[in-house]
């Protein structure tokens, strides 16, 4: 009987332990101005940052896409509030899929939601300026 509760017990943990590890499906397409190896460091900042501020989801995947990188770009960029020595140029876009946790404020619990953006601007390491959907 103690054998069962314990192997029991042991299978509960190791399954909410493996539910609380999100993997995330990364897709780096090309980019005239960032390497592959840029654009993975700036989603590593996206994780790290998310996992510590996205408070009521997850990620599910990410995503680089030049030609939606340079359209969001041209249009939000510059209704931002960004010091301005950076430049259009500086910007890197990140699209996201995110699935609300089932405490996610004023979006429907455990929904998948699409085009959630990051825009990140790089000195020496990434930097988030913006997270969140565009109107």
């Amino acid at each position: 009987m103690k054998n069962t509760f314990i192997v029991l017990l042991s299978f509960t943990f190791l399954f909410l332990t493996s539910c609380t590890h999100n993997s995330v499906e990364e897709s780096i397409g090309e980019s005239d101005y960032y390497s592959k190896k840029e654009i993975k460091e700036a989603m590593d900042t996206v994780i790290s940052t998310a996992r510590k501020e996205l408070s009521v989801a997850d990620i599910v995947s990410l995503t680089y896409d030049s030609a939606d990188c340079n359209r969001v770009i041209e249009t939000i960029m510059p209704t931002l509030e960004v010091d301005k020595t950076y430049s259009q140029s500086d910007a890197l876009v990140i699209n996201s899929e995110i699935k609300t946790k089932y405490s996610s404020g004023s979006l429907e619990p455990l929904s998948n939601y699409s085009n959630y953006y990051w825009i990140l601007i790089k000195d020496d390491t990434w930097k988030i300026i913006y997270s969140g959907f565009l109107n």
